[in-house]
C-alpha cells in the first residue's frame, strides 16, 4: 500500500504561528560534521556522517536536545549499519546483498540496520538505492545498486526497504528519476538521463512505481534531467529534478502517485548549483516540490537570502508552510510527537507492539520510534542490544557467503582463448572483462556485471 502523508490539523495550527526562519530550520536537513555542536539549534533533521557508536549516541542526544519539536535523525545506511555506525554488523554494498538473490537476506539486512541504528535514536535512512546500474562507468551508481533490471532492483530493494520500514526506519528511495545511465557524476555536474517516456516508464520509471507502490515514505530525486518529461530553459539546459516542477509535482506526485515525504539530495552538489545560482536553488527547490531541503550551509547569510527570495515571490510563504506542515504531520505519523504536538515517548520496534509497523500494508499507520539500549537491557526488536548485534553479524556472514565474489568468480569456466576474465554471476548470467593490460591493473570492465556486457 502507498504511504501518505496525512496532514495534521494541529501541524496546521502551529506552522501559522511560526516566524520564518522557524519554518525554514523545520525544512532543513543540515550536516552535524559541518554545523558542529557548539553551534547546535532546532531543525527539522540532522545527517551524522560516520563515527563510533558511543560518540554517535553522544551527538545524537546533544542535538535532540536543542530542538523542541522532535527532529528526525537520519543517515546513509545503503547496505547494513556498519558503514556509518562504527562497530555496528557492516555488509557488502547493495549489489553484493543482492547477488545472493535472497530476498530473506536483503530484508535482514535492513531489519538490522533499523534496529542496531535505532539504538542510538536513527529513524531515517537515504536508502536502499533504487537506480538501475546499465552504464558500467557510472561514478555514482555502480555496486551502489541492486542490478541492472527493474525487476531485480524492485526485489531486492524493496526486500530491504521492507526490512527497515516494518522494524521503525524511514526508508528513501533514490536517486529519482533514476542515475545510473550516463558516466556523468551529479556531484560535478547535471547528467542527462537519456531514455524517451517510453523507455523511462519501462525502466527506472517501473522500479520507483513499484517500489511506491510498495509503501516507500521517502524519494530524494537526484540532480539529474529528464528531457522526456520536462522543457529547457532560456539556455537550452534542463533542469535537474531537484528544481524541476514538471518531474517533482507532475510526474513524481502525479503520475508515480507518490504522497510521501520529498528530500532534496546534498545542495551544494554540482548538478544543481553548476546549473543555477546556490540560493536560487534553495528556494526553488522548496517552491516547486521538495519537502526538505539537503546539507544547506546555515548561516546568517542563508537566511538573509532566503528571505530575498520570500520578499520576490520566488519562494512563496506559502509553499514554506505546506512544506513544514508535512513534515510536522509526518513526525507526528512517525510516532515522535504526540497528536497535542509534545514529544512521544519511544516505543518498541518489536513487531508484536501494538502500534502497527509501516511497511507496503500499513498505509498511513505510524511508524514506531526507539529509544537508545545498552549492551545489556532489553533492545527494540527484542533480546539485549549485544546479543542482537551477534545476530547482525551472523547474517553478515551468510550474506558474503552466498554472494558470489569477484574472487571466487576466477573458478567460472574458462575464458582464456578469448583473453576475457569472468567478473560476476549475476540474475543467472556471467558478466566478463576484458584482461587488463596489467595484471591487477583497474579495468573500466570491472563493472561489467551492471550492463551486463
Amino acid at each position: 500500500m502507498k504511504f501518505k502523508i496525512a496532514l495534521s490539523p494541529r501541524a496546521r495550527e502551529t506552522v501559522e504561528s511560526w516566524d520564518v526562519r522557524r519554518l525554514l530550520n523545520q525544512v532543513l536537513c543540515p550536516n552535524f560534521g559541518r554545523l558542529g555542536s557548539a553551534n547546535l539549534q532546532e531543525f527539522g533533521a540532522m545527517f551524522f556522517h560516520p563515527k563510533p557508536r558511543a560518540e554517535l549516541d553522544e551527538q545524537i542526544r546533544a542535538f535532540k536536545a536543542s530542538c523542541a519539536v522532535p527532529p528526525l535523525i537520519v543517515s546513509d545506511m545503503e547496505n547494513g549499519p556498519g558503514d556509518m555506525v562504527l562497530g555496528a554488523a557492516r555488509f557488502p554494498h547493495m549489489m553484493g546483498i543482492s547477488q545472493t538473490g535472497s530476498e530473506e537476506l536483503a530484508y535482514e539486512t535492513g531489519k538490522i540496520a533499523a534496529l542496531e541504528a535505532g539504538e542510538i535514536g536513527y529513524n531515517w535512512t537515504f536508502s536502499p538505492v533504487a537506480d538501475l546500474a546499465v552504464e558500467p562507468d557510472s561514478p555514482v551508481v555502480a555496486s551502489r545498486s541492486a542490478g541492472h533490471t527493474p525487476e531485480h532492483v524492485v526485489r531486492m530493494a524493496g526486500a530491504y526497504m521492507r526490512g527497515l520500514q516494518e522494524n521503525g526506519m524511514m526508508a528513501t528511495i533514490k536517486h529519482f528519476p533514476g542515475d545510473g545511465f550516463t558516466t556523468w557524476d551529479q556531484h560535478l555536474t547535471t547528467p542527462v538521463c537519456p531514455l524517451g517516456a517510453d523507455q523511462w516508464r519501462s525502466g527506472p520509471g517501473r522500479a520507483f512505481r513499484e517500489l511506491i507502490d510498495q509503501g516507500a515514505m521517502a524519494v530524494m530525486p537526484g540532480h539529474i534531467a529528464l528531457p522526456a518529461f520536462d522543457e529547457p530553459d532560456g539556455r537550452g539546459l534542463y533542469p535537474p529534478a531537484t528544481v524541476s516542477k514538471r518531474l517533482l509535482v507532475d510526474l513524481l506526485r502525479g503520475e508515480l502517485g507518490f504522497e510521501g515525504l520529498i528530500v532534496s539530495d546534498a545542495i551544494e552538489m554540482g548538478g544543481v548549483v553548476g546549473f543555477m545560482n546556490y540560493y536560487d536553488a534553495c528556494a526553488d527547490t522548496i517552491e516547486n516540490g521538495c519537502d526538505m531541503l539537503l546539507f544547506p550551509r546555515v548561516d546568517d547569510r542563508f537566511y538573509r537570502e532566503m528571505e530575498k527570495r520570500l520578499a520576490s515571490g520566488r519562494l512563496t510563504l506559502e509553499a514554506l508552510k505546506d512544506r513544514a506542515c508535512r513534515v510536522l504531520s509526518l513526525k507526528e505519523q512517525l510516532g515522535l510527537t504526540a497528536a497535542d504536538g509534545e514529544p512521544a515517548g519511544g516505543r518498541s520496534l518489536s513487531p508484536s507492539a501494538s502500534t502497527k509497523t509501516a511497511g507496503p500494508a500499513s498505509g498511513t499507520e505510524a511508524v514506531p520510534s526507539a529509544e537508545p539500549a545498552s549492551d545489556t537491557e532489553a533492545a527494540p526488536g527484542g533480546g539485549s542490544a549485544s546479543v542482537r548485534r551477534s545476530y547482525g553479524r551472523e547474517i553478515a556472514v551468510r550474506v558474503v557467503q552466498e554472494s558470489i565474489t569477484a574472487v571466487r568468480d576466477r573458478a567460472a569456466p574458462s575464458a582464456a582463448a578469448s583473453n576475457r576474465h569472468p567478473v560476476h554471476h549475476i540474475e543467472g548470467k556471467w558478466r566478463w572483462r576484458r584482461a587488463s593490460s596489467a595484471p591487477g591493473a583497474p579495468h573500466r570492465g570491472e563493472m561489467a556485471v551492471a550492463a551486463g556486457k
